[in-house]
């Protein structure tokens, strides 16, 4: 439709001014310049086919790809894919999992790779967020075994977050830890003009934090017309059938921009205030209208007039109900919203941060700090 052509372009045209900014920011450091001018290295994630990280690492590809450096995803199964990418290229960064780390030791020798290293928790006395893992013994062994390939550990937690739940790694081995937020890929999320489906959608999984979306949607789903997509919900009490996005970059823009407002739950220990889920911001790019529960970390990336959360479920149920009903009362919060998440909070953003640190700039990364 011509409304969703319209958006494409506006999109792309988007994504071409932040690769001619990101480019330059780079090229200020002289490291970082001969790195991509060479074109002798690349990036990979090498991991499970897991749906959020994969919509992470296709924004940071696509911001990769307008800069002309090499990103490749290297799923599970698919070794021989990184084997090549080692004999192709002299330097490798790689996106793993600390239980994939030996494997990608063995796959990359070929080549100087360095580890973005995805771990669990390695905190003082077992002080670890609810429902996440503390670092085992044998992930400790396999640490040391493989140490002089780890460049850092990379969290979605914030400075603060990273010294109480992942001091080990600093401590402990000398591995610094970067703080990297979720963002937006400039080319995939955009708002579309379209009429209004339903009051109301949620995009997310249900089983991973039942009782909490039991207890704030529920009064909102009796009372709103609304479009739940995710896996899980077979097993609600809502009769809502299971829903698999084959490609939700493909569909997000449409289904967020379609509804009055976009439930954002978070889990448990999101709500401790060091981190937020990736639904903060791409909902926001999409076109929708996010009314989240309390993840103060949200607030390290918005202000307080560009962005609506509510603490408790009563409240929760009248703040989307109002906004609802009020479309007035969105535009500006929207306006700015988007403003912010496309002006400090993309992939290109992410990825600059990214390779400054790599290159060991310490300054200009307000969003990214390391912890050593």
């Amino acid at each position: 439709m011509e409304e969703h052509r319209q958006a494409l372009l506006a999109a792309g045209s988007r994504a071409h001014a932040l690769a001619r900014r990101t480019q330059a920011r780079l090229s200020r450091y002289e490291e970082a310049r001969e790195w991509m001018a060479a074109s002798r290295g690349a990036i990979c994630y090498y991991g499970l086919n897991q749906p959020a990280r994969v919509v992470q690492m296709r924004g940071l590809q696509d911001a990769a790809h307008s800069l002309g450096i090499a990103f490749e995803l290297v799923f599970v199964g698919a070794e021989a894919q990184l084997e090549a990418l080692a004999e192709r290229y002299d330097e490798l960064l790689v996106f793993v999992s600390l239980d994939l780390l030996p494997a990608m030791a063995l796959l990359t020798r070929s080549a100087r790779s360095r580890a973005l290293l995805h771990a669990p928790c390695y905190g003082r006395g077992g002080d670890i967020p609810r429902g996440c893992r503390q670092i085992t013994e044998a992930q400790i062994h396999s640490l040391e075994e493989s140490r002089e390939l780890i460049g850092f550990v990379v969290t979605d937690f914030s400075d603060a977050g990273n010294q109480r739940y992942y001091p080990g790694y600093a401590t402990e081995h000398g591995i610094p830890v970067l703080s990297f937020p979720w963002g937006v890929n400039v080319a995939r999320h955009f708002p579309v003009l379209t009429d209004m489906q339903a009051d109301v959608v949620f995009l997310g999984t249900y089983f991973e934090k039942g009782p909490r979306i039991d207890a704030f949607l529920t009064p909102i789903l009796k009372r709103h017309r609304h479009t739940i997509v995710g896996t899980g919900w077979s097993e609600s009490p809502f009769g809502v059938g299971d829903t698999m996005l084959s490609d939700f970059n493909a569909a997000a823009p449409l289904l967020y921009s379609s509804h009055a407002v976009s439930l954002n739950i978070h889990h448990d220990w999101e709500t401790e205030g060091y981190t937020c889920n990736e639904r903060a911001f791409n909902s926001v790019a999409c076109g929708g209208f996010p009314v989240s529960d309390n993840a103060p970390r949200i607030f390290d990336f918005f202000s307080a007039d560009e962005y609506v959360v509510a603490g408790e479920p009563d409240e929760y149920a009248a703040t989307v109900a109002h906004y609802v009903d009020r479309p007035g009362d969105r535009e500006a919060v929207m306006a700015r919203a988007q403003s912010r998440v496309f002006a400090e909070h993309t992939y290109h953003h992410r990825l600059s941060d990214l390779l400054l640190c790599v290159f060991g700039q310490d300054t200009d990364r307000p969003y990214c700090p390391l912890f050593v």
